[in-house]
């Protein structure tokens, strides 16, 4: 998690590679990639093959796609998005890892120890939101703060 400790300043904006069908219609479970810009240091999350493991890297793709009758790949702008414009401009105070077993499957950032935005790999799909989902208070995961400091 080094990538998160090293950037612990202000989030600029949030980006996403979505996969959107006809009705352009956008859901977070269609979200390929996405991106946090903070303080110009990109943090890429996005969900690993294995069905559960939620991956975070600083690697930045455009990635946009035309499929044809399956839809297209589109890079789309989230910043103004009712989960991120709270927290647009807000430092990162800590983090929480989800774990279950050895793999993280999800993450808890926390801004300005006032909000947090949650993101999570639910089996192949994006979870982005404010709250905790009650699939993750059950015994098989883990909630593990870390701070700008260490993990504990």
């Amino acid at each position: 998690m080094s990538l998160l400790t090293n950037a612990m300043s202000k989030l600029i904006d949030v980006r996403a590679n979505v996969h959107i069908f006809e009705d352009n219609h956008f859901d977070f479970s269609d979200i390929i990639d996405l991106y946090f810009n903070i303080n110009n240091t990109i943090l890429h999350f996005y969900c690993s093959y294995d069905g559960e493991t939620l991956v975070m890297d600083n690697v930045f793709s455009k990635n946009c796609t035309n499929m044809g009758e399956y839809g297209n790949i589109q890079h789309i702008n989230l910043t103004n998005h009712p989960i991120f414009n709270t927290v647009i401009g807000r430092k990162i105070s800590n983090y929480h890892l989800i774990k279950s077993t050895h793999r993280l499957c999800g993450i808890i950032i926390n801004f300005d120890n006032q909000h947090r935005v949650i993101i999570a790999n639910l089996g192949d799909d994006f979870f982005v939101g404010n709250e905790l989902p009650s699939l993750f208070n059950g015994g098989d995961y883990t909630i593990e703060l870390c701070s700008t400091l260490r993990c504990t």
